[in-house]
């Protein structure tokens, strides 16, 4: 990743929604067209991110925060962290969150370079791309060195020196680039019973400092970093604004009808090209299936109702059924979890 593929997934909608089809028009398709239709609508659907009530709060509190660290004298800011289990969709989450605020932050900005690059002209003759977000996903076992490698490459600049000069390079290149939100992704990868990862934790920490001095914040995501080592640091946990993220449960009648009306945004969203579906396809006849398939985790639901709909199509059925949902093939997470323990010693 880099600034250039950031600002161009930032302003890449995908493609358009097809256009919707009726029941006596998908009776004429033949099972060539029908696949093709299929895959018109499967790569559509792929490229749409779904979220949920809970995903949208934390949206809107991780908007409130960079605000405040933004506002706030300069100096070391709260730290925002996504945290949840694996494959929950926080990095989905902070992604589309990011690119929303790359886009709030750039719209004003008229000027674009060669490259399309929004642009800013701090003195005659200079011209310096505007960079509000920089992402980085940190590597397994880093050091100080890579992960300043990894911040200047991001930023198009070259990342072998010496550690004190990387640290001196980026403070000059997020001034200059108006660099607003450093995101560090998979950071639960930091080992904080090795050295190393507490040396880049404490290096984490100044790069806080740093970035608080223009009014930029630091954004975490890790896979259950809560109540872990990483926050029994004094440091990290006095300004850490953490925030779970969990899949949808099923336990309380209110659990169960969040996640119904879940499934009836996605009857909504398909409806258009299952022509032959029924009221409450999903979000009553299917709601207990589609959970004991995914358990809640938005990730797995999607990619189910995705297949389901591709197959529904395909075999010109045109309605989801419970067969459907069976034969999605989903994550080892969502393949073992769903499977009846009877079923699972055979």
């Amino acid at each position: 990743m880099d600034a250039h593929r950031w600002h161009t997934e930032c302003h890449n909608r995908g493609p358009n929604a097809p256009a919707p089809i009726t029941a006596p028009q998908a009776q004429r398709l033949t099972p060539s067209q029908r696949r093709e239709f299929a895959d018109q609508v499967q790569t559509w659907l792929l490229r749409t991110i779904i979220t949920t009530p809970g995903a949208d709060t934390i949206s809107a509190e991780l908007t409130e925060t960079e605000r405040t660290n933004r506002e706030s004298p300069p100096g070391a800011k709260n730290i925002l962290a996504v945290s949840g289990p694996n494959g929950v969709g926080k990095s989905t989450l902070v992604r589309r969150w990011a690119g929303e605020r790359y886009r709030a932050w750039t719209a004003a900005i008229s000027e674009r370079g060669l490259d399309s690059m929004p642009v800013r002209r701090p003195a005659e003759h200079t011209e310096c791309d505007v960079m509000p977000v920089c992402w980085v996903n940190l590597h397994s076992a880093a050091r100080i060195k890579d992960l300043n490698s990894q911040i200047l490459e991001f930023l198009g600049l070259p990342g072998n020196d010496i550690t004190r000069r990387q640290t001196g390079r980026i403070l000059r290149a997020w001034e200059r680039h108006e660099t607003r939100l450093l995101v560090i992704d998979d950071a639960h990868l930091l080992k904080m019973s090795q050295q190393i990862g507490r040396e880049v934790l404490d290096h984490l920490k100044h790069l806080n400092t740093e970035l608080g001095e223009l009014g930029g914040t630091v954004v975490l995501i890790g896979a259950n970093i809560t109540g872990s080592a990483l926050l029994a640091d004094p440091q990290i946990a006095a300004r850490l604004d953490l925030h779970e993220l969990a899949p949808l449960p099923v336990t309380t009648d209110e659990d169960r009808r969040r996640w119904q009306r879940l499934l009836e945004y996605y009857e909504r969203l398909l409806a258009p090209y299952l022509p032959r579906a029924t009221p409450g396809e999903l979000h009553a006849a299917l709601a207990g299936t589609l959970w004991k398939r995914t358990q809640g985790y938005l990730g797995d639901l999607h990619s189910a109702a995705t297949q389901a709909t591709h197959a529904a199509i395909t075999d010109g059925s045109f309605h989801i059924t419970s067969a459907h949902v069976s034969r999605a093939r989903l994550s080892a997470r969502a393949q073992d979890d769903g499977v009846p323990a009877r079923r699972k010693g055979r």
